[in-house]
């Protein structure tokens, strides 16, 4: 087991990746445009905060003390239970296993927020992510549009 941790994007969080300005803490290719992307969301009201009360919205993940990339979910799960969830980690920090640990934490917090169905989705070709969601137990379940989509229930073996 890494040292992965997760730790909620904050909107004073988001303001600073979107100032241009770098912590000490951050490694050489964070944020990531999807990182820039979700900071935007953010600040913009588009999208919620995640933290002790809910779950549902971006984290920071870090590894041995350094912020390597982001993860989170897309919003809250909808009626029926589903929640979509998402991550990226800057180009130097891949392959080393950060992603898996980022999406088994997030499907914890998925789980115990009383999410029934995660879903994901990757672009074809990218081997690199289907190996994550594949180890992390999600299933491909069928394509939409120009994406692959994959999904896990949280009620088997609950």
């Amino acid at each position: 087991m890494s040292d992965v941790s997760l730790i909620p994007m904050t909107a004073t969080f988001a303001r600073l990746v979107l100032s241009g300005d770098r912590a000490d803490d951050w490694s050489a290719g964070y944020p990531t445009p999807g990182d820039l992307e979700v900071a935007d969301r953010i600040v913009s009201g588009q999208m919620p905060v995640a933290g002790d009360a809910s779950p549902w919205g971006p984290w920071i993940v870090r590894a041995q003390d350094v912020v390597v990339g982001g993860a989170g979910f897309h919003r809250e799960p909808d009626a029926a239970g589903d929640v979509e969830l998402g991550y990226g980690i800057a180009v130097e920090a891949r392959g080393r296993g950060l992603a898996t640990e980022a999406v088994r934490l997030l499907l914890t917090l998925a789980r115990d927020g009383g999410a029934r169905r995660v879903v994901a989705g990757t672009d074809p070709g990218n081997v690199p992510s289907e190996r994550v969601l594949t180890r992390c137990g999600l299933r491909r379940t069928g394509v939409d549009g120009d994406e692959l989509r994959w999904a896990i229930d949280l009620t088997l073996n609950a």
